[in-house]
């Protein structure tokens, strides 16, 4: 956290004396965001490849269906991964 401030005091600095260049912010917004989508799509398709294969084989055991395994896969990808899965991805870069 330290350094998270530490980095909001020095651009806000650099905003109110006007050293703020906009284009090296959206070069560095695309490279993390844009850029990043390869590594984000294949780490939560192989996420969401295991999650199934757990999920259907514990569902084939004790409901004896497999239905709802594309939901629960969705619903745990967006609620329980989606927050993770950008920090992974920093830490790649």
């Amino acid at each position: 956290m330290g350094r998270v401030a530490a980095m909001m005091k020095k651009a806000l600095a650099l905003i109110i004396r006007g050293k703020w260049e906009p284009h090296l912010s959206i070069d560095q917004m695309e490279e993390i965001g844009v850029a990043s989508f390869p590594v984000v799509g294949l780490t939560s398709l192989f996420t969401g490849m295991v999650l199934a294969f757990q999920s259907g084989f514990s569902f084939m055991k004790v409901f004896n269906e497999t239905i709802y395994v594309g939901s629960v896969v969705g619903l745990s990808l967006v609620k329980e991964l989606g927050p993770v899965l950008p920090t992974r991805v920093l830490l790649v870069y």
